[in-house]
């Protein structure tokens, strides 16, 4: 078989050895993994077990990267050279998933319903304000503002009597009866909203004030938060209210 186009010829030669000899030359891996039970990759293919952190494993001759796989612990790998029929012991060490990194704080319920109270306190403010604007703005209305003055007193009873206005581009009776409905619902609604505004606030300004204070060295850079001060006098007392930073 010294010839070029004996290459076939040695092809055959080279399977015919491999099935006889049980494949190409191999050696075996002592694979140690402290006491863990899962599973060994040679080169990304499944290879076996390993039960208690142990298992001897035979791979072909050459450089392989063998790799551990458990339940509960980091894939953890190392590479090895194996000589035709040598041994090689590899040594990882698997580490917990929990332990991987610092597992992050559980959420402060409190701190979160109290800044979601002074957010919602918030929100009934501007819900308060808008209606206050709103009734403002239709009390300077120019039809309004003429109906009114052609009466005296309470314009929106004569405009429920249907009484009109002698005063040139007044509203209608109807318009003007439209607009005092319209004007008594936002009313209402300040109210509700200035109410649901200061409960919200107080709710949430008294969470953040009596929060236990955190464990020192815990106290994350920047975390603000409200204290009550009560203060008495032969005067009377007071009571003050500090962001502390």
């Amino acid at each position: 078989l010294t010839e070029a186009n004996d290459e076939t010829l040695r092809g055959i030669v080279r399977e015919s050895l491999a099935t006889l000899t049980g494949g190409p030359p191999k050696g075996s891996v002592e694979v140690k993994a402290d006491d863990v039970n899962g599973q060994i990759f040679v080169d990304g293919k499944p290879a076996g077990s390993i039960r208690d952190g142990k298992a001897t494993i035979f791979v072909p001759a050459g450089t392989h990267r063998i790799e551990v796989r458990a339940p509960g612990y980091a894939d953890v790998s190392g590479d090895v050279t194996v000589r035709p029929s040598g041994s090689v012991a590899l040594s990882l060490h698997p580490v917990p998933k929990e332990e991987d990194g610092e597992s992050g704080s559980p959420p402060n319920l409190r701190r979160i319903g109290a800044y979601g109270a002074l957010v919602a306190g918030g929100a009934f403010a501007v819900g308060a304000t808008y209606s206050w604007m709103k009734v403002r703005s239709m009390g300077k209305d120019d039809a309004f503002v003429a109906y009114k003055e052609g009466f005296e007193g309470d314009v929106c009873d004569r405009a429920k009597e249907g009484e009109r206005s002698g005063v040139s581009g007044a509203a209608s009776p109807s318009d003007v009866e439209d607009q005092c409905a319209t004007g008594e619902k936002l009313r209402l609604l300040q109210w509700v909203f200035w109410s649901l505004s200061a409960v919200s606030v107080g709710a949430g300004t008294y969470l953040l004030a009596t929060e236990e204070p955190e464990e020192k060295g815990n106290t994350s850079p920047g975390t603000a938060r409200f204290q009550l001060l009560p203060s008495a006098a032969q005067g009377g007392g007071g009571l003050d209210v500090r962001l502390v930073f």
